[in-house]
């Protein structure tokens, strides 16, 4: 009853329905492949729009369901409609690494909420320890992506 009876249970809720239907949106629309249409006839590198697009999804949202479910389906989409890209591994880590950065620095990730009230802690000396493992695995993956390029995949 006490776990029904929070209003952040139904926020959340609603937060990944909405995300649910933003998805369904552009898949029923088109609207991913034309998105991805857009921003390659702007010349905006693949790549760019790869890492970028999960990663401020992932600032945004807080949660996997969220930068997943707004990003992939445009880059999907970008990816595929390349002739010269073919949708490889390399993209999906690249996307999912940068969106997972994007979800670990964010305040509204419930992981940090959580736990800087559980142990009454400030933002600030949180970052300090996360940024440092972010730009690490932010180098690793990206040397991971240049590897799965060079190897086809």
């Amino acid at each position: 009853r006490k776990i029904f009876a929070k209003r952040s249970i139904y926020k959340l809720l609603l937060l990944v329905l909405s995300i649910m239907a933003f998805q369904r949106l552009l898949k029923e629309t088109s609207a991913g492949a034309a998105m991805g249409v857009e921003l390659q006839a702007m010349n905006v590198a693949v790549v760019v729009v790869v890492a970028a697009l999960p990663f401020i999804s992932g600032v945004v949202t807080g949660l996997a369901i969220g930068f997943v479910g707004i990003s992939f389906p445009i880059i999907h989409e970008m990816v595929t409609a390349s002739p010269d890209e073919p949708m490889a591994a390399s993209y999906v880590v690249l996307a999912y690494a940068c969106g997972h950065i994007g979800m670990m620095l964010t305040p509204l990730h419930v992981c940090h909420a959580v736990s800087n009230k559980y142990f009454e802690t400030p933002f600030g000396p949180v970052y300090k320890r996360i940024i440092p493992a972010a730009c690490t695995m932010l180098a690793l993956v990206v040397a991971y992506f240049l590897v799965l390029r060079a190897v086809g995949m």
